[in-house]
């Protein structure tokens, strides 16, 4: 979904290369996303097995272990992408763009990169709520997160300088 949006809008107020680096980002993005989902996903049926055995001291030792390490994997990521962005970005096809187009990217990478913790604690909340059968506040959790990225994607595009805007599409 963050793509869907990031794409709509830089293309809408930024133009082709907009469009270009997210293109150019979404490989590295995805991939520590997909490592995210991979521990969200086995903290899930985790949980519930837990769950179904009435057990709540190991549901929330489980719990509490896979938000730790949600947040040293969102740290990580962080950590790589902003110290290697420029190479992560000339892998995803940065090297055939142009100087502005491929720092651009890893500018983006880099701004990006950082919602991974953040988007880790929230599915894990929101795999909690789903566990004790709370489903209006978890779809309430996902409708703040989509319109966030939206409203803080349509701000920073408006307000950043220039040189930044492409960092607004987080």
């Amino acid at each position: 979904m963050v793509f869907m949006v990031d794409t709509i809008i830089g293309g809408r107020f930024l133009g082709a290369d907009a469009v270009a680096i997210v293109a150019i980002g979404l490989p590295v993005i995805s991939f520590m996303l997909s490592l995210m989902v991979l521990i969200i996903q086995g903290c899930f049926f985790t949980l519930l097995q837990y769950m179904g055995r009435g057990d709540k001291k190991g549901f929330q030792r489980i719990y509490s272990e896979s938000l730790w390490l949600a947040i040293v994997l969102g740290v990580l990521c962080a950590f790589l992408a902003v110290c290697f962005a420029p190479v992560f970005a000339g892998f995803s096809g940065g090297a055939r763009t142009g100087e502005m187009v491929a720092e651009s990217a890893a500018l983006y990478i880099r701004t990006t990169c950082c919602m991974v913790a953040l988007y880790g604690i929230g599915s894990l909340l929101q795999v909690k709520l789903r566990c004790y059968g709370y489903e209006a506040d978890n779809m309430l959790c996902s409708a703040v997160n989509v319109l966030s990225n939206v409203v803080i994607s349509i701000l920073a595009v408006q307000l950043l300088p220039a040189p930044m805007k492409i960092a607004g599409l987080v």
